[in-house]
């Protein structure tokens, strides 16, 4: 029996690639923590058309993945933010199923500054589970900014991958040159 047929199905997948892109693995005496970050600088962002409130719309997306993610964590997930970050904070008082796949995936490591994109995504996912990895990435660390304005309005989107991780935005290089 393969851990991939068993515990990695697209909404894991979705949630791996939110932790891969901004996450960290917390323990100690008051439980496990898994603790995903959502940078952000501009409030709003200005299209061809209208604007949009980018606070409202984290909000909104961030309730979104908030019930995604406690569908299938089945604990306690909470939502803060500040002035440039918001937080997602899922809570374990016990060493759930949830938690010990996530730490058997990323293979015991901790921070997004060290996490690699799991073997079981590149090796043994099919194309839509390897899609919901990329999706969580994305929705975690994707931008985009008024400086990569072209071609009538439209903007670049580009996913930043921490410098500190070289490993993964090595990983990440490989397989877009590779899909192409």
């Amino acid at each position: 029996m393969r851990v991939v047929e068993n515990y990695l199905d697209p909404d894991m997948a979705y949630v791996l690639g939110l932790i891969v892109a901004r996450g960290r693995l917390l323990s100690g005496s008051g439980g496990n923590r898994i603790v995903i970050e959502f940078p952000f600088k501009n409030l709003e962002a200005v299209g061809l058309t209208r604007s949009y409130n980018q606070e409202q719309q984290l909000y909104y997306s961030l309730n979104q993945i908030r019930e995604r993610v406690v569908e299938i964590a089945e604990t306690d997930v909470s939502v803060e933010a500040n002035a440039h970050i918001a937080r997602l904070e899922i809570k374990f008082l016990r060493s759930s199923i949830f938690w010990r796949n996530v730490n058997y995936l990323l293979q015991g490591k901790t921070s997004f500054y060290n996490f690699e994109v799991p073997r079981a995504i590149l090796e043994a996912a099919d194309i839509d589970i390897q899609k919901e990895f990329v999706r969580g990435v994305a929705d975690c660390a994707g931008f985009i900014r008024q400086s990569n304005n072209y071609m009538g309005g439209k903007r670049r989107v580009y996913v930043e991958i921490a410098n500190r991780n070289w490993l993964f935005y090595l990983f990440n290089s490989v397989i877009c040159y590779s899909r192409n």
